[in-house]
């Protein structure tokens, strides 16, 4: 999608210049197959952050509140931001996401649900989509103006054992 790189230029020009922000790990993210990528939470900017960061276009998952407001709505949605509620099981919401993942494309969920202003991590909650075959899980993690991502100590992204690469 023309919109989603032209999107992604910009910004990474922007908060390079304007922040001096440091990507690290970058050359491990898979450029290709479906991919689950599992990111902290911390502000309002971390979609467009991390998206900025990756190699690739990104899908994300977003509560669906977001989607209330018609304008803002309508933007996501041109970034590939899919609707899930929150606090039940949203088996719509999911089978989208799962249809994304099968599909070969790249997937941010934000395991922790919510924001957590104060950059710890904090105990995720459950996910179906990350039991799923064929994806890696990508984890990653953002502070203030540096983002890191793939396995301590490893050259490859960390799979599940129920994942496998495509």
């Amino acid at each position: 999608m023309v919109l989603y790189s032209v999107a992604r230029l910009l910004l990474d020009g922007v908060l390079g210049v304007a922040s001096g922000w440091e990507v690290h790990g970058r050359e491990h993210v898979p450029r290709s197959g479906g991919l689950l990528v599992a990111s902290n939470h911390i502000s309002y900017f971390d979609p467009p952050i991390i998206g900025t960061a990756a190699v690739r276009e990104l899908h994300y998952l977003a509560k669906e509140e977001l989607f209330r407001q018609p304008l803002f709505g309508a933007l996501i949605r041109t970034f590939h931001t899919l609707p899930i509620r929150r606090g039940m099981a949203d088996l719509s919401g999911l089978t989208r996401a799962i249809e994304v993942l099968r599909d070969g494309n790249a997937l941010v969920v934000f395991p922790e649900g919510s924001r957590m202003r104060d950059g710890e991590l904090h105990p995720a909650r459950p996910r179906e989509i990350s039991s799923r075959p064929s994806s890696i899980i990508f984890p990653t993690s953002r502070r203030r103006r540096r983002i890191s991502g793939g396995a301590p100590g490893s050259t490859r992204p960390r799979s599940t054992p129920r994942s496998r690469a495509t």
